[in-house]
This record gives structure tokens, sequence and C-alpha cells, in this order.
């Protein structure tokens, strides 16, 4: 092995050690802003953050606050909002089918015939399982197994994922009232108040995202994705965003993630590091205008 591969070998043993996170702090965050570099095209500020993506990656270097954790769990969040709203949360909840560790004991025969399995300290990896996408028993086995052994924290220094159970949750796939998979729309919350929401079009094709101001007018700028169409199809935009900022638990920073079905809100997930802090924004100055909306809390000062 010559001196170039065993570098590089050094390298990828070290993204994936334990260690990366203290060695990349003790470096200045070296390697994030390589990566944030190489995915934004710009320099890392986390003296002077200003953008939106220098803000998500000062939040996971420093942010603390145990409601992340505690609501990023996609099994706990639930329970938080049961508790908050009281049986009318039962209304915009997804049910749980299984929640656990135990793959064993998933109730596969009373199991309905579209489902999907996530795992609660992760984003990402899901499994849908459909009509024309069945499974055995050992695949959704061999599937849980492999959720349990990922672990999201390390490289991307996204800290409360480490904080959050590893278990498996199953919830009832949804569908829109036209039978299909419905769009995702993610509010984009600054101190309780949403400032913009994005539309993911064709989720299971071809993904596109348009983005819209809180007055629903349509954002000339994107986020990684090309633009879908230039209409949100939300008919009481107003009464949309008042449900969202009533799961925002104060936090400086957070995106809502729900489902619109029959014009009724249903409850998705609380993102609190979108992207990572890589998924880039075009233009530029729209990066800037997330950024100045974000306050940033006692964290920052506290770093």
């Amino acid at each position: 092995m010559n001196e170039d591969n065993v570098i590089k070998s050094i390298k990828k043993w070290l993204f994936k050690s334990k260690l990366y996170p203290l060695l990349d702090k003790m470096r200045g965050y070296y390697y994030e802003g390589q990566k944030f570099y190489k995915r934004n095209g710009y320099e890392l500020n986390l003296k002077n953050p200003r953008t939106f993506n220098e803000k998500v990656v000062v939040k996971k270097l420093h942010d603390r606050n145990p409601l992340l954790f505690l609501t990023g769990d996609k099994y706990n969040v639930k329970n938080l909002l049961l508790e908050k709203f009281g049986e009318a949360s039962k209304d915009f909840i997804i049910p749980t089918l299984f929640s656990g560790k135990d793959y064993n004991k998933i109730p596969f025969e009373s199991l309905p015939e579209e489902y999907i399995v996530k795992g609660c300290h992760l984003s990402g990896d899901n499994l849908i399982v459909t009509k024309d996408r069945k499974i055995s028993k050992s695949e959704l086995i061999s599937h849980c197994r492999y959720l349990l052994t990922r672990d999201i924290t390390i490289p991307g220094h996204a800290w409360f994922y480490k904080k959050i159970p590893k278990r498996i949750i199953i919830e009832p796939l949804l569908r829109d009232e036209k039978g299909k998979i419905p769009q995702d729309f993610k509010f984009f919350c600054f101190s309780g108040k949403v400032k913009m929401f994005q539309v993911d079009f064709e989720r299971s094709t071809s993904l596109k995202r348009s983005l819209f101001n809180s007055d629903g007018d349509f954002v000339d700028g994107r986020i990684y994705y090309p633009n879908g169409i230039k209409q949100h199809g939300i008919k009481d935009l107003k009464k949309m965003i008042e449900f969202v900022e009533g799961l925002t638990f104060n936090l400086d920073f957070v995106r809502v993630d729900i489902y619109i079905i029959n014009d009724r809100p249903i409850f998705g997930e609380l993102t609190h590091y979108p992207g990572a802090g890589y998924s880039r924004i075009f233009p530029y100055e729209l990066d800037l205008t997330l950024g100045n909306y974000w306050q940033l809390g006692p964290y920052f000062n506290n770093r």
C-alpha cells in the first residue's frame, strides 16, 4: 500500500471514529469547514456567522438544549405533543404501529398493507412498504437490524442524535386524497414565527422543491433541488401557519415538517439541522436573508 492510500485509509477511519468530533474541535473545526466550503461554495465563518447554513453549523456545534433530542426523537416527540395538546393531538399525529429495539416483537401479522419503517435516532434510511413493493418478514428484520447499527452523529457533528435511544418506529403509510404519497410541506420557523416554507413535489420520482414566503408568494430561489410549480396549493395558509407556529417549542430555529391531506395538517417531524448546513441555497442572498431572520440563542455567546 503506497503512502497516499495509507493517508486515505487513516482519514476514512478518522471520519468514522468517535475521536473525530474532539479532534476536529481541536483543529478549529477544520474538517467541518472543508466540507462546508465544498458544499456551499464559500468559507465557513463560525465567529461571525451570517448565513442560514453557517448558523445551522453553529447550532450543531454549540446548542445543547435538551429539547433538541426530546423533540428530534420521532417517537418521543409524539408524547410531548400529546402532553401539550391533549386528546386533540390525535387528530394530527400519525399512529404508531410499533416502536422498540426488539424487532422480534413487531406485530408482523397485523401490519397494514402499506407502512413505513424509520429509525427514531436517524434522518433518512426509511423503508417504505406499498402494495406494489411488498417485503418478507426476513427483509423487514434485516432492515431493522441495519437501522439499529446506523449512527449519524459523528461525521456531521449532529450532536443531539447521540442522545436519542436507538429504536425502530413503524407507522402507516399516508396517502393523499388522490391516493398518492403526499407532498412534504416544511416550514422554516425563527423564534416561533414562520418566515418561509418549502414544498417538495414528486418525492418518489424526481424530487422538485419550491420556496414560498409567509404570505404564500413564490420565492425565486432554491435549496439544492430544482424548482417545482409556483403554487403551494394550501387553501388556508393563515390557518396552517398558525398550526405550525404552535409546534415550535419556542426554539430559536426549527423546521416544522407536515403533510396536508384533505386540507388537514398531519405532523411529520421537527428538523433542527436542515441539510446539516450543507444543502446549498441559491442565490447566496437568500442564504443571507434566512440567516438574518435567525437570532442565535445564548449558546452562541456562551460557546
